[in-house]
């Protein structure tokens, strides 16, 4: 049975790719695109993994993963199209938030193809 991946990303464009991408490697993929949708569908869907945009219509990321956190150690890797310097590198503010929301760190959405493959088989 493969591993169930939940994308929660808002960007049709975006979410179709990388869920096309994690298929083809042997996931499969729901997808949410808002908070609302993606706190239900962790507990409904039941994923090895959650990849969660920051940005989300509705609510934040970071409120997304602490109410998800509240009753699941899911792995969550959170992703943002953020590419500046400045929130490459989280602030300690920033990092007090992730950890209080039980997120280890955050990751600008890859670029490459490969890298994004590469990451979801680590997590």
């Amino acid at each position: 049975m493969s591993e169930r991946i939940l994308v929660v990303e808002d960007e049709a464009n975006i979410a179709s790719f990388v869920s096309a991408y994690l298929e083809k490697a042997g996931f499969v993929v729901d997808r949410a695109v808002n908070g609302a949708e993606a706190k239900e569908k962790a507990v409904s869907a039941d994923p090895a993994l959650i990849l969660l945009d920051l940005n989300l219509p509705d609510m934040d990321g970071l409120e997304v993963c602490r109410a998800v956190r509240a009753t699941s150690t899911v792995p969550i890797l959170m992703l943002t199209a953020r590419d500046d310097d400045v929130d490459k590198i989280p602030s300690r503010s920033t990092r007090a938030s992730w950890s209080r929301a039980s997120v280890p760190s955050c990751a600008a959405r890859p670029r490459r193809r490969p890298s994004r493959r590469a990451g979801a088989r680590t997590a």
